[in-house]
């Protein structure tokens, strides 16, 4: 599964636009955390950023 963290910024837009491109065009599982940041980051099991 991928974590994805989302800026606090337009939340329910980014929602939208990861559900589509992520869930509907390629199918993935995924999660939605939002934090202080101010980029996407999409990580999964394994990776040194999500340990």
């Amino acid at each position: 599964m991928l974590k994805t963290k989302i800026p606090n910024l337009c939340q329910s837009e980014q929602r939208y636009a990861l559900d589509i491109m992520l869930g509907e065009f390629l199918g993935l599982v995924f999660e939605v955390e939002t934090y202080a940041g101010d980029v996407i980051e999409i990580t999964r099991p394994g990776d040194s950023a999500n340990d």
